[in-house]
């Protein structure tokens, strides 16, 4: 019940909170709230979700107190201990995500986010989807992302976020063709065209040539899924398929790839909640609180481990490059025109694994953190206002959010768009 609420909380302005002291009777009221207040009604279910776990826990002869039916979360049966730490994992997402501007991410409770996400599982939170037939009824569990990897080019992606990995030139050179990140950014938006990525990040095809990357996307194996280790295969292919028409700015050569074994085995463990996002999560909170050291450690795990970047050291402040090499990733738009790139500071550094590690693992993962990092484009909602069908239901107008001059402000995000 937490967790549903602190997701209607995550992305609407306004929700109907729901909790056991309900009143279901026919005409009985259901106020909105806030989704400040929602998510503070949502972190004290999962506190008394906690709770009662770890009394379980106390009372129990021999710990851990109850265990689930395999059924639950499909395929693991879960302990009560160990609920309490896919809990602590729910406060730690919940708490950092609902902030819907940079002001309000800064005012986080970062200590909190830290030991929530400290004590979430040691591995990942994972959902095997069972076979869609010929399952008897009641017994299929599924992924929604699943739809995406049907067919090419429906988890295409922008260079807007993915050029800054353009790093990788003949002897550390700059660009000076117009086949990078670079010169994408100084050509009028409308008038962008595809470019190849060179980068030394492994999640993204190597190759001098489109078709070498073709031959170096590979396919993604089942082998060690989700978490094979770095360049065992790629999050990102080149397309072998016919690119598809759209606007200059939106296509690029690359699709995700990184599921693409759930839709062809369509039993895959599917991870819902990473290791990986509640480390990052520690990362920001230890980039906020000046404690490096242990942002770069957490930040590391992933920059290297499934990227193979070179590792973060000797870094001091919020503000200074990650390096000083011309294969730096990510390279970062810069201001005020946005028109060429440059090596990124800490705080990019992990936002970049982020990103690469939390795409299409749950709802909106980039949309909530980009509200709270202020990278969203120019005229992005925050949120997203309560359905019209309520609204009809409770006889009130439904309303809209957005567009420039509305809750996504007027001025340009990080990114310069």
């Amino acid at each position: 019940m937490g967790a549903a609420n602190g997701n209607l909380a995550l992305v609407y302005d306004s929700v109907s909170v729901v909790t056991p002291e309900d009143d279901v009777a026919p005409g009985a009221p259901a106020n909105l709230l806030g989704y400040a207040e929602g998510m503070a009604i949502a972190l004290q279910q999962i506190d008394s979700a906690i709770a009662i776990s770890a009394r379980s826990d106390a009372e129990a002869a021999t710990p851990p107190g109850f265990t689930l039916p395999a059924s639950a979360i499909n395929a693991t049966a879960y302990t009560s201990t160990q609920l309490i730490q896919i809990a602590r994992g729910w406060k730690a997402r919940l708490r950092a995500g609902v902030a819907r501007t940079p002001v309000e991410r800064a005012a986080v409770d970062w200590a909190a986010v830290i030991a929530d996400a400290n004590a979430f599982l040691p591995g990942d939170l994972i959902i095997t989807a069972s076979a869609a037939a010929p399952a008897p009824a009641g017994a299929v569990w599924t992924v929604a992302t699943a739809q995406h990897e049907v067919y090419d080019t429906w988890t295409q992606q922008s260079y807007m976020i993915i050029g800054m990995a353009d790093s990788v030139r003949p002897g550390g050179a700059a660009c000076t063709g117009g086949d990078c990140y670079d010169a994408w950014l100084a050509t009028p938006i409308n008038s962008r065209y595809r470019i190849l990525i060179k980068t030394a990040d492994q999640r993204f095809p190597p190759g001098e040539t489109r078709d070498a990357q073709r031959t170096s996307s590979g396919s993604t194996p089942t082998a060690n899924f989700p978490n094979p280790p770095a360049g065992t295969f790629r999050y990102f292919r080149n397309r072998r398929p016919t690119d598809p028409t759209g606007e200059a700015f939106a296509v690029s050569f690359y699709d995700f790839y990184r599921f693409q074994a759930f839709w062809t085995t369509n039993n895959t463990p599917m991870p819902v909640m990473t290791r990986a996002e509640m480390d990052l999560l520690m990362a920001e909170g230890y980039i906020r609180t000046g404690d490096f050291a242990n942002a770069m450690a957490k930040i590391n795990i992933t920059r290297v481990g499934r990227g193979a970047l070179p590792a973060l050291a000797g870094i001091t402040d919020a503000t200074s490059p990650i390096s000083a090499s011309g294969s730096c990733v990510p390279r970062v738009p810069q201001p005020p025109n946005f028109t060429t790139a440059a090596c990124g500071n800490i705080m990019e550094a992990m936002k970049w694994e982020k990103r690469m590690e939390t795409l299409l693992t749950h709802l909106g993962a980039w949309f909530i953190d980009s509200r709270g990092w202020g990278d969203l484009p120019v005229g992005t909602p925050l949120h997203f206002p309560v359905p019209f069908q309520e609204m009809d239901a409770r006889a009130k107008p439904s309303y809209n959010l957005g567009g420039v001059g509305g809750t996504g402000g007027a001025a340009a995000g990080t990114y310069g768009f």
